[in-house]
C-alpha cells in the first residue's frame, strides 16, 4: 500500500503531528485525502486507525493534557 501512495503523488496528504501515534507514540500520523483511516508513517509501526477511533485518541490525550 505504501508503494502506491507513493506513485499517486497527486494525493493530498493530512499530516497530523499535533498527537503521537498511539502505537509506538511518534509524531507520524497522516490521513490521505480520500481515505476514512488515519496511518502512522513510522517505518517499524504503520499502525492503521478509523478515524473514529483516532478522535477518540485525541479526545483522551486532550482531556489528560489540556494543553496537547
Amino acid at each position: 500500500m505504501g508503494r502506491a501512495h507513493a506513485t499517486a503523488a497527486w494525493r493530498e496528504v493530512a499530516r497530523l503531528p499535533r498527537h503521537p501515534c498511539p502505537t509506538c507514540h511518534h509524531a507520524s500520523l497522516v490521513r490521505y485525502g480520500g481515505e476514512e483511516d488515519v496511518e502512522c508513517q513510522t517505518p517499524w509501526c504503520q499502525s492503521v486507525f478509523e478515524w473514529g477511533r483516532y478522535a477518540i485518541w485525541v479526545r483522551r490525550i486532550t482531556a489528560e493534557r489540556p494543553d496537547a
